[in-house]
């Protein structure tokens, strides 16, 4: 539950904080160059930045599920007894 919560509660940042943002950016980028130069332009800025977009995201997802963070185990480890509680509780009840 509690990293659910976490969870969506990063999603939510990222998403007001630096996603939102770039996407509002790119967009006057792109409206600014179709307004005042060739298409050619907006063409090469945006295969650029597709190209750029799909190898970040190819690359880090590959390194971050090949090993996951120290923090995360500790988490995981610290939180186990806990979450099992209930069920041995009710076992002995």
């Amino acid at each position: 539950m509690e990293r659910g919560q976490r969870g969506i509660s990063t999603l939510i940042s990222y998403t007001l904080f630096s996603i939102l943002p770039t996407a509002v950016e790119i967009s006057l980028v792109a409206a600014i160059l179709i307004a005042r130069y060739d298409w050619t332009f907006i063409t090469i800025t945006m295969a650029a930045l597709a190209l750029y977009v799909t190898a970040t995201v190819w690359l880090i997802t590959n390194w971050r599920t090949a090993v996951p963070p120290p923090d995360e185990r500790a988490h995981s480890k610290a939180n186990t007894p806990r979450d099992r509680q209930p069920l041995n509780y009710e076992t002995v009840k």
